[in-house]
């Protein structure tokens, strides 16, 4: 028996949903009803949010300017590695560009000693563009 069992006199569990008496459901009528038309409808508004009440971000001219930054995480520091504006998006930053900044941030003498992992994965391929590997602007690369 469940632990339940002792709590009630019949031994069972209580449901709150179960019929105390013998009567029959409510009847539903139209008049319990109450139809939206378009007047009752506001339209939807501009601007547009993300489901928490924040609005999108506003991209300007000048944003367009802004370097990609691929962040690299090596032992408990944090280094910020840039690149050109949209180079990782359009797959011109290769995992072996990565690796020889890593080196230089590092100081590590030897770029091939770098061993670049991104959600798990260790990055070999050093010809393969950043973008075919799942990286985009502020991804987090762990370097060991």
């Amino acid at each position: 028996m469940s632990s339940w069992g002792r709590f009630w006199p019949s031994g069972g569990r209580y449901s709150p949903f179960a019929a105390t008496s013998n009567q029959p459901p409510p009847t539903v009528t139209e008049a319990d009803y109450h139809y939206l038309g378009p007047d009752d409808i506001d339209p939807p508004s501009q601007h547009q949010n993300d489901g928490y009440g924040f609005p999108p971000p506003r991209i300007t001219r000048s944003d367009s300017n802004i370097p990609d930054i691929l962040v690299l995480k090596h032992r408990s520091t944090t280094y910020p590695l840039h690149f050109p504006a949209y180079a990782i998006a359009d797959g011109d930053v290769t995992v072996g560009e990565v690796r020889h900044l890593a080196a230089r941030e590092t100081k590590t003498e030897d770029h091939h000693r770098i061993k670049l992992l991104y959600k798990g994965k260790i990055l070999r391929d050093d010809a393969r563009p950043c973008r075919d590997e799942g990286l985009k602007q502020n991804s987090e690369i762990m370097c060991v």
